[in-house]
């Protein structure tokens, strides 16, 4: 009886271990997602992160950890496109892993072995060149002009 108790008890500890090794520590403790603050003067530039629109700024979103770099960009009509990429870091929580390989491929694949540095981006947005503005504009400010001769001609 006693050997059959050993058994169990050591098949108990190895589906203890198995379990830690099979969550990842780092995406156990800390997740797989960081929220994010962008923020722009002027506000209500469009935020996308690799090329997929997110929010208008201000704004606050929770943003999936990925191995592969991230890069964000503010868009906002008659101001240049700022581009810039999410600053990572290591997770050093993924070191609670120590020897199980199952649970650094864990937080490897689910991006928790990293984590966002920085979490609060702002920009001053400069405005656009008249040449980069859309042909739409051009016409309306050529429009205004021509009312403003008209307003200002004394014949």
């Amino acid at each position: 009886m006693g050997g059959r108790s050993s058994v169990v008890r050591a098949s108990g500890w190895l589906g203890v271990v198995l379990l830690c090794g099979l969550t990842g520590c780092a995406t156990l403790f800390t997740g797989t997602r960081d929220t994010i603050r962008f923020d722009s003067d002027p506000r209500g530039a469009e935020v996308y992160i690799n090329g997929e629109r997110i929010c208008r700024t201000p704004c606050q979103t929770p943003v999936r950890r990925s191995m592969g770099i991230r890069e964000a960009s503010l868009r906002l009509d008659g101001y240049e496109t700022r581009v810039f990429r999410l600053e990572t870091d290591f997770n050093y929580v993924s070191l609670l892993n120590l020897s199980f390989l199952v649970g650094w491929a864990v937080d490897i694949a689910t991006g928790a072995i990293i984590r966002y540095d920085r979490r609060d981006y702002r920009f001053d947005l400069v405005p656009a060149p008249v040449s980069a503005w859309r042909r739409a504009d051009t016409i309306r400010i050529d429009t205004v002009r021509r009312r403003v001769d008209i307003l200002v001609r004394t014949d």
